[in-house]
């Protein structure tokens, strides 16, 4: 997935990597369970609108 973006999005990231970090949104999310996050950096704000846009109701359909 994140070869995918890097290239779908290349002129416009900056950087994309993965993280670990605790899940805020789980109901028990001070058991220190950490999920994995995909991190996008962009140029300025314009290109984060512009892939906002299209990411957005792709990770819509896919939540649970």
């Amino acid at each position: 997935m994140l070869f995918y973006l890097q290239r779908r999005f290349e002129s416009q990231l900056k950087s994309c990597d993965v993280i670990n970090k605790e899940d805020l949104e789980l109901v028990n999310h001070l058991s220190g369970k950490k999920g994995r996050f995909v991190k996008l950096s962009f140029k300025n704000t314009v290109d984060l609108q512009d892939v906002k846009m299209t990411l957005a109701p792709i990770v819509e359909q896919n939540k649970v």
